[in-house]
C-alpha cells in the first residue's frame, strides 16, 4: 500500500498545519520523525490507517480498521506541562464527542487516567509522550467502527454503535476539529473548573473498586471507593482501612467477587 499525505483545510486552534496520512506506523512516530526535522508546535497527524498503534500500556495495540476511527497526534512544545493533562485531554474528548452527537449528551465518563467511555465501554484512549522539551497527545477515538475483535466486544465501543447512526468517513475531521477546540480550552483553563468537570464524569466515583497501584509487572492491589481526583490529577480512593490515598500510575480493574 502506497502511502499519501495531503493537509486537512480545518481550521486548529494550536496553529499548526494538519497532515493527514494514508497508511503510516503510527502517528505518534510521525511526529517524533516531523519534529527532528523541524516541524513546528501544533502540529496535528492523522492517520487512515496504523500498522504499530500503541496504547499506553506495553504491549498493548491499538487496532482499527482503514478510515473508520479518528486517529492523531498533536505536537505541543509548552514551558510547563498543564497539570493532570491526560484528564484534560479526556474531558476535551468527552465534551468534543457530546457537540458532535448532541445525543449522547451525559453519557461519555472519562476513566482515569486516559480513556473515555460509553455505556461502560472504552469509545476512545489518550498515548502522552514526551522527549522533555515536546509533548506528544496521541488521541484515538473508535468513529465508525460496528465489530470488534471478540475479546473487545464486551469491552469498546464506537460513536456510531452507541448513537445507532451511520457516520460518513468524512465527518470524521468535523469531530477533529471540534476536540481540538475543545483541548485547545482546556489545556490552557486556569482555575479549578477543569477539575469539577472531570469529577462529574469520572467514572465509577462513588463506588467501590478493585485498583492496581503501579506498573503492569509490579503492583499493589487495593480496594475501596473511589472520591475523586487531586489537584494534580492524582486518584483519590477511600481504602476499606478508612484511610485515603491519593495515586498517580495505576489501573482500575474489576472487584474480583
Amino acid at each position: 500500500m502506497i502511502t499519501t499525505m495531503k493537509t486537512l483545510i480545518i481550521h486548529n486552534p494550536f496553529g499548526g498545519p494538519i497532515f493527514h496520512f494514508s497508511r503510516i506506523t503510527s502517528t505518534m512516530d510521525k511526529a517524533r520523525q516531523l519534529v527532528q526535522c523541524g516541524q513546528a508546535n501544533g502540529t496535528v497527524i492523522v492517520a487512515d490507517e496504523q500498522s504499530a498503534g500503541r496504547g499506553r500500556r506495553a504491549g498493548r495495540k491499538w487496532l482499527s480498521p482503514t478510515a473508520s476511527n479518528l486517529l492523531f497526534t498533536v505536537i505541543v512544545q509548552v514551558p510547563v506541562i498543564p497539570a493532570a493533562l491526560s484528564l484534560r485531554v479526556g474531558l476535551a474528548l468527552a465534551q468534543a464527542i457530546e457537540d458532535f452527537v448532541p445525543a449522547l449528551s451525559g453519557t461519555v465518563r472519562i476513566k482515569w487516567p486516559n480513556d473515555c467511555l460509553i455505556d461502560k465501554k472504552k469509545v476512545a484512549g489518550i498515548l502522552i509522550e514526551s522527549d522533555g522539551s515536546t509533548v506528544f497527545i496521541g488521541m484515538g477515538v473508535n468513529y465508525s467502527q460496528q465489530e470488534f475483535d471478540p475479546v473487545l466486544q464486551e469491552k469498546a465501543t464506537s460513536i456510531a454503535c452507541a448513537c445507532g447512526m451511520d457516520m460518513p468517513p468524512q465527518a470524521r475531521f468535523v469531530l477533529l476539529e471540534a476536540i481540538l477546540h475543545r483541548f485547545f480550552d482546556e489545556m490552557f483553563a486556569s482555575g479549578t473548573e477543569w477539575l469539577k468537570q472531570v469529577e462529574k464524569r469520572l467514572y465509577r466515583k462513588g463506588e467501590r473498586v478493585c485498583f492496581h497501584a503501579g506498573g503492569t509487572e509490579l503492583f499493589t492491589t487495593v480496594e475501596g471507593k473511589i472520591q475523586g481526583i487531586g489537584s494534580g490529577g492524582e486518584l483519590l480512593i477511600e481504602c476499606d482501612s478508612g484511610e485515603l490515598q491519593a495515586f498517580i500510575t495505576g489501573e482500575i480493574v474489576p472487584v474480583v467477587q
